[in-house]
């Protein structure tokens, strides 16, 4: 992986996968919840990750929490307050794996 930050690289993937038909174009969304924590969801429908498999992670150590998985072609991961970095990380080797 090269120097680019994770929500540079982000950025960069969206740019990348956006359908300028603005009837539907590939969704990011990144929420805060009252765990409190994040909640970043992308849709990869139309992309080359769609129907790709994802190995789920699951963690839980009491306030060191992460859960990553895709389901309905929707990439969909939740952390702690201090994983929204991670969440992203997770994603991008996912999708660099995956190219």
């Amino acid at each position: 992986m090269d120097r680019e930050s994770n929500l540079s690289w982000l950025q960069n993937w969206f740019f990348d996968h956006y359908d300028s038909d603005f009837d539907y174009a590939q969704e990011v969304k990144i929420e805060a919840i009252d765990n409190p924590g994040w909640h970043l969801q992308i849709d990869l429908e139309g992309t080359e990750l769609e129907g790709k498999s994802f190995e789920a992670i699951q963690i839980d150590n009491g306030d060191d929490w992460l859960m990553c998985k895709v389901k309905n072609d929707m990439y969909d991961a939740c952390g702690d307050s201090f994983k929204l970095d991670e969440m992203i990380g997770v994603f991008r080797r996912w999708a660099s794996e995956n190219e």
